[in-house]
C-alpha cells in the first residue's frame, strides 16, 4: 500500500515538473516569434535582449528536466519499465492514474518543440538573408570609396592617375 502510495505522489509531481516545463516552451515560442518580428523589423537590441531572455528560460527548462528524469527513472524503476525514451508509450493508466496525463503532457512538449525548432530556422533564415544583404551594402561602400580616394587628386592616388593617363 505505501509502494502505491508512493508511485502516485511520484507520478503526481511528475506531472507538476511536466507541466512547468510546457509552461516554460510556451514562453520560448512566445519569445522566438518576438524574436520573428523584431528581425523583419531590424531591431537587434531587443533582439539581443530576448534572445538573453529566452537563455535564462532554456536554464530553467534544464533544471525541470532533470528533474523529470528523476521522476522518470524512479517511476520506471517502480513500474518494471525501461526509462528512456518509450517509457511514455509503455506507461500504462491501469498501472497509474496520472499515465494518460503523462502521456498528454510529455506529447505536447515534443509538439511545442517542433513548432520552436520550425519558427528557430524561419528566424536564423532570415538573419543570414539580412546579415548577407548589408554585406554587400558595405562592399558597395568600400568600391565606392575606393573610386573616390583614386579619382581625389592626392598624390598616393596611382590607380587614378594610370587610368587618366592611359591612352
Amino acid at each position: 500500500m505505501k509502494d502505491k502510495l508512493k508511485e502516485q505522489n511520484l507520478s503526481k509531481r511528475m506531472v507538476i515538473t511536466l507541466e512547468k516545463e510546457l509552461k516554460r516552451y510556451k514562453s520560448i515560442l512566445e519569445l522566438t516569434k518576438k524574436e520573428q518580428n523584431l528581425i523583419k523589423e531590424n531591431n537587434w537590441k531587443q533582439l539581443n535582449k530576448s534572445i538573453k531572455e529566452k537563455g535564462q528560460v532554456i536554464e530553467e527548462i534544464k533544471e525541470l528536466e532533470d528533474k523529470s528524469k528523476k521522476y522518470r527513472k524512479e517511476l520506471a524503476s517502480k513500474l518494471e519499465l525501461s526509462p528512456k525514451d518509450n517509457f511514455y508509450f509503455d506507461l500504462n493508466q491501469s498501472v497509474d492514474p496520472n499515465a494518460q496525463n503523462i502521456k498528454d503532457l510529455a506529447l505536447n512538449k515534443y509538439k511545442l518543440l517542433e513548432k520552436i525548432s520550425n519558427l528557430e530556422e524561419k528566424n536564423k533564415e532570415r538573419i543570414v538573408s539580412k546579415k548577407q544583404k548589408l554585406e554587400n551594402k558595405i562592399k558597395n561602400v568600400d568600391t565606392g570609396l575606393n573610386i573616390n580616394q583614386a579619382y581625389s587628386g592626392i598624390e598616393t592616388s596611382y590607380e587614378g592617375k594610370f587610368i587618366d593617363q592611359k591612352e
